[in-house]
């Protein structure tokens, strides 16, 4: 039952810092990523098919988890400007390119992680 207080710790990290499209500094997460991680898999292992509306939080914060990277992956001072400034020409951009692509690769290793490990 541990798994349910260091997601909980999670899930209070984020609802104030997640936001679609955005890299977060893993430093703010409460405990390390492999630790949540294992703990989202046990929970879905618990939750089964029994419990639909858990397995799908459960699954959507597993992959709400790779948006938080080491300080060293963030957008520096001049790339949040710049970015800012594309933003306001481009309205539906969020972030870089480079960084969607990385996050489309981290989708599906996530993904594929997810269902091997929560079976």
């Amino acid at each position: 039952m541990k798994w349910r207080y260091v997601v909980a710790d999670y899930g209070k990290v984020v609802a104030e810092e997640l936001r679609f499209g955005h890299l977060i500094s893993e430093s703010k997460l409460p405990h390390s990523k492999e630790e949540i991680k294992r703990a989202l898999i046990e929970g879905l292992k618990e939750a089964g098919q029994d419990n639909a509306p858990l397995k799908g939080h459960l699954e959507l914060a597993f992959l709400g988890l790779q948006q938080f990277v080491a300080a060293e992956e963030l957008p520096g001072e001049k790339q949040a400007a710049l970015l800012s400034k594309m933003q306001s020409v481009h309205p539906g951009m969020n972030q870089f390119g480079a960084i969607y692509d990385r996050m489309a690769v981290l989708t599906g290793e996530y993904l594929q992680e997810l269902r091997y490990k929560s079976k």
